[in-house]
C-alpha cells in the first residue's frame, strides 16, 4: 500500500517537473510575446491588414447603382404678360448600374409636356392652346473599349489590386514581427 502511494507521488512529481520544463517559456520567448502584444508598429500593421481585408470584402461597393433625376422647363420668348407661358417641362429619372469590366446598364424614364398655340396669329385664348405629352423609356447598354476579359486577364484588375494590397500588408506585418524579434534577440 505504501509502495503504491510512493509510486503515485513519484509519478506526480515527475509529471510536474517534465510539464514545467517542457512547457515553460524562456525569457526570450516571453519578451517576444510581450513585444507582439505591445508594439505600436505591429498593431498598426495588423490594423492595415484588417482594413485591406475589409476593402476586399466590400469590393462590390465600387459598382453601386446610381439614381438621378432632373426637372427642367423652358419659357417662350414673348414677353407680353398675357402670352408669356411655360413652353415645356421635362422630368427625367435615370437608373444606372456599373459592372466589372467597364460595362454599364442604365435605364431612363422621361415625361415631357409641351404647351403651344394651335394658331399663333389668333393669340393666347384658352381655346387656342394645345398640350403635347411625351412619355418615353429607354435602356442604354455601354461597354468600355477594351475590358479586362478581352485582354486575357483572368480577373478584374480592381479586385486583383485589393487582393495584392492584402498580401502586401501581411508581408509588412511579418517583416515588422521579424524586425522586432531581431531587435530583441540582438540586444
Amino acid at each position: 500500500m505504501y509502495q503504491m502511494i510512493r509510486l503515485n507521488i513519484c509519478f506526480i512529481l515527475v509529471f510536474f517537473i517534465i510539464n514545467h520544463f517542457c512547457f515553460a517559456n524562456t525569457v526570450l520567448e516571453t519578451l517576444w510575446a510581450k513585444a507582439d502584444l505591445n508594439s505600436p508598429d505591429l498593431k498598426i500593421a495588423k490594423i492595415d491588414i484588417q482594413k485591406a481585408e475589409f476593402k476586399l470584402k466590400q469590393k462590390n461597393n465600387a459598382y453601386e447603382p446610381t439614381v438621378s433625376s432632373s426637372i427642367n422647363s423652358s419659357f417662350n420668348s414673348l414677353y407680353d404678360p398675357l402670352t408669356w407661358y411655360p413652353v415645356s417641362a421635362v422630368n427625367r429619372i435615370v437608373f444606372s448600374k456599373p459592372f466589372p469590366g467597364s460595362f454599364v446598364l442604365s435605364t431612363s424614364l422621361n415625361y415631357a409636356i409641351d404647351r403651344n398655340f394651335l394658331n399663333f396669329f389668333e393669340g393666347g385664348t384658352p381655346e387656342n392652346v394645345g398640350y403635347s405629352q411625351t412619355p418615353s423609356f429607354s435602356i442604354n447598354i455601354s461597354q468600355g473599349i477594351c475590358p479586362y476579359w478581352l485582354q486575357n486577364y483572368p480577373k478584374n484588375p480592381y479586385e486583383a489590386r485589393l487582393e495584392y494590397s492584402v498580401q502586401e500588408n501581411i508581408q509588412n506585418c511579418n517583416q515588422t514581427k521579424k524586425s522586432i524579434i531581431f531587435s530583441i534577440t540582438d540586444s
